[in-house]
């Protein structure tokens, strides 16, 4: 822990940082003192934090893992916090054309034997992988899966004002469970708003 600390405060002044937490109902306790340490080594706008929800990618129901609608509470505690020590500003949520490489033409994930996959969720399931380095992508049935992923043909999304800042959510669960699995943002944009609004008002008062 401290040698990634350490080497964050040795780049963070001539590379862009963005540290990603993730979170479960098991760990969401540290949160607070993992942002004081972040104080403490002098990452002030420095780095970008944000928070994402551990998935249970097997499928089967797992009682430390967040809904997202739970998630989204949780993560607009985490900005109130970052705000707090300075760590970060809340940005308006923007319509998100590439929300994964899973579903980018020329984005794959290679394994330590040299396999391909879209989705860092299926790497070392063999059956669903997309090509090896040696023979390249092949134009299969789960590249065709992945590939054919598009929230604009799905009436639910269509009807959602969320769309196009989700882009249908996270592709996986659509593509493997043929499930939808909105984002945070669904549940907590109107409270994000407020908090950047706040936010905002209070950096100006301080200016005048």
């Amino acid at each position: 822990f401290d040698r990634i600390m350490e080497n964050i405060g040795a780049v963070c002044d001539i590379l862009p940082i963005t540290i990603r937490v993730n979170i479960d109902k098991s760990n969401i306790t540290y949160l607070s003192g993992l942002l004081d340490c972040f104080v403490e080594f002098g990452f002030k706008d420095k780095v970008s934090i944000y928070v994402a929800p551990v998935d249970d990618v097997i499928g089967s129901p797992n009682a430390l893992c967040f809904s997202m609608r739970e998630f989204s509470g949780e993560e607009l505690k985490f900005m109130d916090q970052v705000i707090e020590r300075g760590l970060g500003k809340v940005k308006v949520p923007a319509p998100n054309y590439a929300n994964c490489g899973a579903v980018s033409m020329n984005s794959y994930i290679v394994d330590p034997k040299g396999d391909l996959y879209k989705c860092w969720n299926n790497v070392g399931r063999e059956a669903f992988k997309v090509g090896t380095l040696k023979t390249g992508p092949q134009f299969n049935s789960n590249l065709i899966r992945w590939l054919s992923f598009d929230p604009f043909l799905v009436q639910e999304c269509t009807e959602c004002e969320m769309l196009p800042i989700c882009m249908g959510g996270c592709p996986f669960s659509q593509v493997m469970n043929g499930d939808r699995r909105c984002l945070s943002t669904k549940y907590n944009i109107s409270d994000v708003l407020r908090l950047m609004h706040k936010c905002n008002a209070s950096k100006y008062k301080e200016s005048v």
